[in-house]
Formats: C-alpha cells, structure tokens, sequence
C-alpha cells in the first residue's frame, strides 16, 4: 500500500497535470500544506509554492487515520487528485 501511495503523489506533483488541468493551481498559495496520516505513516505536502512537493514519514501510535492541518484545504486538494 506504502509504494501505491508514493508513486500516486508522484504523479499526482507532476508539473503535466497543472498544464493539463489549470483549475488544479488553486491548491497552490503562501503558507499551505497538508498532511495525512495512514497506518503507521504519514505523508506531507507542501503547496506553498509553483508546484507541489511531498515527503513521507512515520507517525506516532494512534487509532484512527487522520488528517492534520486545514482540514477543508485538504478537502480541496482531494477534489483535485484523485487515487485509482
């Protein structure tokens, strides 16, 4: 699942899909990013630039998945990735 969702976001960054989708900027601006957690790691993303960069960690001992952060600026960034 951990490779699945690497190579995702890093499709999901490359610069073809804001020139292909142009709406998809609207992520982007100052000071933005989004984390997401699942398992037993977490992904972040960081949207505060041109384009999107990510890295991906681990996260400490909880039960449930979660999001941190902005919770409705990562709704917006799911409607425009989409997984599958």
């Amino acid at each position: 699942m951990l490779d699945a969702i690497d190579e995702w976001m890093e499709l999901e960054v490359l610069p073809l899909h804001f020139e292909l989708r142009p709406e998809k900027r609207e992520i982007l601006g100052p000071g933005r990013s989004v984390g997401f957690e699942a398992g037993e790691h977490a992904w972040f993303l960081d949207l505060d630039g041109s384009e999107v960069s990510w890295e991906r960690g681990r996260r400490g001992a909880a039960d449930a998945d979660d999001v941190t952060g902005d919770l409705e600026l990562f709704k917006l960034w799911r409607t425009h990735v989409r997984f599958g």
